[in-house]
């Protein structure tokens, strides 16, 4: 055990870090299904002119009845997580992350509970768990 002394955050970031973007697939997933962070459903209408617009679209761009957040798919290509330390930081390069996070209560980016189970229960702790085994050659 002794080769494991002091590595475990850096063990866990690099877990995290790793599974960057499986974070970002859950949380397009959330947001193409109206969820914010805290798991509610945005409570969003569309303007009638916005909704006679979005019918011509095809896929999520055309969806109508809740809000995805979803255009022309700039901000979901360019959501992102990063792991600092013990911090962790979810968002969009999109320039778009400001007003849609407004639209959102400011809960557009993170994931919601379920998820953040999802990605540390099936994806960052094995993750880890094998970090660990590597390191102690198990």
């Amino acid at each position: 055990m002794q080769n494991l002394k002091g590595k475990e955050l850096s063990l866990a970031s690099e877990a995290l870090q790793d599974n960057s973007k499986i974070a970002a697939d859950l949380v397009a997933g959330q947001l193409a299904q109206g969820i914010k962070s805290d798991g509610t459903k945005s409570d969003f209408t569309y303007a009638p002119f916005t909704i006679a617009v979005k019918r011509g679209k095809p896929g999520l761009a055309g969806i109508t009845d809740h809000l995805t957040n979803f255009d022309t798919g700039e901000s979901y290509h360019g959501l992102y997580m990063k792991v600092n330390g013990d911090k962790i930081e979810f968002g969009t390069k999109s320039s778009k992350e400001e007003s849609i996070s407004e639209r959102m209560d400011g809960e557009a980016f993170r994931p919601d509970q379920d998820n953040k189970e999802e990605l540390v229960r099936n994806h960052a702790q094995p993750a880890f768990m094998k970090k660990v085994k590597d390191i102690l050659k198990l």
